[in-house]
């Protein structure tokens, strides 16, 4: 399947050499609703989103020229420079570029295909309408997501206070979204939210057919739980391929890795709970899409349909095996 989506998306990206410019911003609009999961299984960097942006801009080189002369006479010039710069001294500085790979993909992938890409669509376009749909080609904010019942078990109330920390000193940067059915929520909950903006809410019960969507849009599950058996939101994410932060029980132990499939903070702790989350923010989007790739590698080689029933062929061989002794 995941060929064929190769496929789909490489004719879509070589389109871009044969479409109007209005058509060819549209088909990235609509890759970033229909793509969001799909990734180029011939580029180990590139998402599908990625590679149609790539693609764009390389349709668009012989227009750069003038790209460039109305580039300097707008204040978009000088935030270029200092997003490129601030590109340069990740590379060099930051533990998780430590591949090629990785700077390819932060190259094209953070700074090529968002930055650059709705730079040119401002300054090459003149619709006005298309002006105001290319601000939903990116949304720049980290999305941290909870997901599920909000009972006291789960412990909403410490990533909402560790969120209120948090917006103290990255205001703009990020959003908590919080999903999910509560039945105190106005009386136990809300009054400990302290900054509207640094929050999204929709409280109450979630169909199945809108988990997708919310995943989708989320870069993190967290899980803030004072007790755990097992975690359906915990699946789901590895699911949809998105990392989690969790507190360190032994529940969450037994199926988070850190660093590979999501972060771990101190149970009932919130600096260490506004530590993780402080780290997601400063390392983003290097430390995401490293995590993203090796939690895609792990779901592969250890949960995957064909790598659970290889385990059990495996464990009733070796019962076998003992018997037969």
């Amino acid at each position: 399947m995941k060929y064929i989506v190769g496929f789909i998306v490489l004719i879509l990206s070589l389109s871009m050499f044969f479409i109007d410019r209005k058509r060819k911003f549209q088909l990235i609009l609509i890759s970033c609703v229909c793509l969001n999961f799909a990734s180029f299984p011939f580029v180990s960097f590139g998402s599908a989103n990625q590679m149609l942006c790539l693609f764009f801009f390389l349709s668009e080189i012989r227009n750069l020229k003038v790209f460039l002369h109305r580039l300097k006479k707008t204040p978009i010039y000088l935030a270029l420079l200092i997003v490129t710069l601030s590109t340069i001294i990740t590379i060099i500085m930051s533990p998780h570029a430590h591949n090629i790979v990785t700077i390819i993909g932060l190259i094209i992938g953070d700074l090529l295909t968002k930055y650059y890409v709705i730079a040119y669509a401002f300054l090459m376009f003149t619709d006005s309408w298309f002006r105001l749909m290319s601000r939903t080609l990116y949304v720049c904010l980290l999305v941290l997501t909870f997901f599920g019942n909000i009972i006291p078990s789960k412990n909403v109330g410490l990533l909402i206070s560790a969120a209120n920390k948090l917006w103290e000193e990255y205001a703009g940067k990020f959003v908590v979204k919080i999903v999910g059915h509560c039945k105190n929520w106005q009386s136990v909950y809300q009054p400990l939210i302290k900054y509207g903006d640094a929050f999204e809410l929709d409280i109450r019960r979630i169909e199945e057919s809108e988990i997708p969507k919310l995943f989708g849009e989320s870069h993190y599950l967290v899980l803030p739980y004072k007790s755990v058996t097992q975690s359906g939101p915990l699946r789901i994410a590895y699911g949809y391929n998105v990392p989690v932060i969790a507190s360190d029980l032994d529940g969450f132990k037994e199926s988070v890795v850190e660093d590979v499939t999501g972060l771990l903070f101190s149970e009932g702790d919130i600096d260490s709970l506004y530590s993780v989350m402080r780290s997601t923010i400063e390392n983003h989007p290097l430390m995401y899409d490293e995590i993203k790739r090796s939690q895609k590698r792990y779901v592969d080689e250890n949960l995957s349909t064909k790598s659970v029933c290889d385990q059990y062929v495996k464990m009733f061989n070796e019962i076998l095996s003992d018997r037969c002794q």
